[in-house]
């Protein structure tokens, strides 16, 4: 017989998915008739993450050599031709209060990034992710220039 996760002991807690390593959220308490928690602060140590982690970039060579092909190089193309015009539409959909599309391209653009190793970057668009979804647009404004800068960082960071 499979054992029960024991239950959380506020209520929300648990609910959703883990964040990233280095990064916490701190939540608002909404109240009444279905009030829904409201994303406070995405608090990001960007002073602490690495512009590039190179255990990743490692394990693609590695992953590329057992493979008999360039996975690296395959996978930094990809990530050159598609993250900054995302990056862009990004900056348009938050300019615009566009909730939606902000989070779905900042999902993207932090998988795309935790792909490559260029954590500060995923963190940074993790962070207006979280924003978007809780109807933060406004907030997420502030955080746009922080995306672009990381993004700059990852290309001057990462090979060719």
């Amino acid at each position: 017989m499979a054992s029960r996760r024991p239950r959380a002991k506020t209520p929300g807690a648990g609910s959703g998915k883990p964040t990233a390593r280095g990064r916490s959220v701190k939540v608002k308490k909404a109240t009444g008739k279905g009030a829904r928690p409201v994303v406070a602060e995405p608090v990001v140590a960007t002073s602490t993450v690495p512009v590039v982690d190179s255990e990743i970039l490692a394990k693609l060579v590695d992953l590329g050599q057992r493979l008999g092909e360039d996975v690296l190089g395959q996978v930094m193309a990809i990530f050159r031709s598609k993250v900054p015009q995302q990056t862009s539409d990004l900056e348009r959909a938050v300019a615009t209060g566009d909730a939606a599309a902000a989070a779905r391209l900042a999902h993207s653009i932090k998988g795309s990034a935790g792909n490559v190793g260029a954590r500060a970057l995923s963190d940074a668009a993790g962070a207006i992710e979280e924003l978007s979804r809780g109807g933060e647009v406004e907030r997420a404004k502030t955080r746009v220039d922080a995306v672009r800068r990381e993004l700059d960082r990852a290309l001057a960071a990462l090979p060719a």
